[in-house]
């Protein structure tokens, strides 16, 4: 049996720690790309060995390639909980993953390298996991509004453009977007984001981000977007081409709003 080893944690360390709590799990894909940028690949394999020997990090092998997926572990979990939240119990519960499928893996995957594609584009965007963009906004079980995620993206004197993030699968049905938009509708028709805690500044309008993997799939959604009637602006990207929409983020119609 291994004996754990003592690490000193970098700043690059923590970094990886909370995008993993954002995400559940994370690839080389993103931590190479992101976490640990300016580092070499050999660097890497021997710091993410490294932080899984001395306890921080578990590894779950990824289907059909020699490869893994990254999860904090409990002790990684009591540590962000000690510099961040207040209930220790309740992030364990929330944020051990490894009983979950692989498709789902895939899914918080996929969802990684969409923000940090934004990212990449707006570097002061700020990311909200799911938990965070939950909410419910009424008394009835179906009156809340769960996004993948939320981005924030800043225009101008602490104003924003948000962005829900739905990232669809290919068997996410009609009648199950219809909804999804019509509660969306109902969240902005009685202005529920005011109650809203989490908001850094004021939010001048409200987008959403259907992601697809294919272009099939954009051209399916945009039929279903339709038939919802939704009262916002919906954008479309799909995970073939992996570039964001020419216009995502464009605020200068919304800029008079923030003087």
């Amino acid at each position: 049996m291994q004996r754990p080893i003592t690490i000193v944690l970098n700043e690059e360390d923590i970094r990886l720690f909370f995008a993993i709590d954002d995400f559940k799990y994370l690839d080389r894909v993103y931590i190479d790309g992101v976490i640990y940028a300016d580092r070499s690949k050999q660097y890497i394999t021997n710091r993410l060995w490294k932080l899984v020997r001395s306890g921080y990090l578990d590894r779950i092998p990824k289907v059909g390639v020699l490869d893994w997926n990254y999860i904090n572990t409990e002790q990684t979990i009591r540590m962000l909980d000690y510099l961040e939240r207040g209930d220790e119990l309740d992030a364990i519960r929330q944020l051990i993953y490894a009983d979950e499928p692989q498709p789902q893996m895939q899914h918080q995957l996929e969802l990684s390298y969409i923000v940090a594609a934004i990212q990449n584009r707006f570097p002061d965007a700020i990311y909200m996991n799911e938990r965070i963009a939950t909410f419910k906004y009424g008394v009835k079980k179906h009156e809340v509004i769960r996004p993948d995620g939320q981005v924030l993206i800043p225009i101008a004197n602490n104003c924003y453009i948000s962005y829900w993030l739905e990232l669809e699968r290919a068997t996410t049905g009609q009648k199950g977007n219809i909804y999804k938009i019509r509660r969306y509708n109902s969240f902005l028709q009685q202005s529920c984001f005011l109650d809203q805690y989490f908001y850094p500044g004021e939010v001048v309008e409200f987008r959403c981000l259907y992601i697809g993997a294919r272009r099939v799939d954009i051209e399916r959604l945009g039929r279903y977007a339709t038939s919802g009637q939704p009262q916002f602006t919906i954008e479309y990207m799909n995970m073939e081409e992996g570039t964001l929409p020419i216009h995502f983020g464009a605020f200068e119609r919304r800029l008079h709003l923030c003087e």
